[in-house]
């Protein structure tokens, strides 16, 4: 089985390896994220649709950096299996270069930016975990 690549820091070796199925994953991400930051009341539709773009923008250049940099440590060799392990790590990442993206472009505390990234990244962990653990029992 390939590697597979996951959300946000991940969607740099995603875009990188699939081309235009990346920029579609990312594309879904940002929809995704940018809907529950609209729920929670971040801003408007459109707000909350850009600042999850603007997070997202910047935790994938992190991932096409590291994967650079990184090569084929950042690969999970062979199975989905092994790719939910590396879950909890990319998913920290993410949350904490996507509140700091918000911090510092929308000049807001930390405190006020942290809870709807964390949530915002709990959704879109959760629908790839919930696809790696389908695709697992499917195979």
């Amino acid at each position: 089985m390939p590697n597979l690549p996951l959300p946000d820091v991940d969607m740099g070796l995603a875009v990188l390896a699939l081309g235009i199925l990346g920029v579609v994953g990312l594309a879904a991400i940002v929809v995704l994220e940018g809907l529950v930051l609209r729920n929670l009341k971040w801003g408007s539709l459109g707000r909350s649709l850009l600042d999850s773009l603007l997070m997202n923008a910047g935790s994938t250049a992190v991932g096409i950096v590291l994967v650079w940099i990184a090569g084929d440590v950042m690969l999970v060799p062979g199975s989905m299996g092994a790719a939910i392990f590396r879950l909890p790590l990319t998913w920290a990442l993410s949350v904490v270069i996507e509140a700091g993206m918000l911090v510092y472009f929308r000049k807001k505390p930390a405190r006020e930016v942290l809870r709807p990234v964390l949530l915002a990244n709990v959704a879109s962990y959760l629908l790839l975990g919930t696809l790696i653990l389908v695709g697992l029992l499917g195979s």
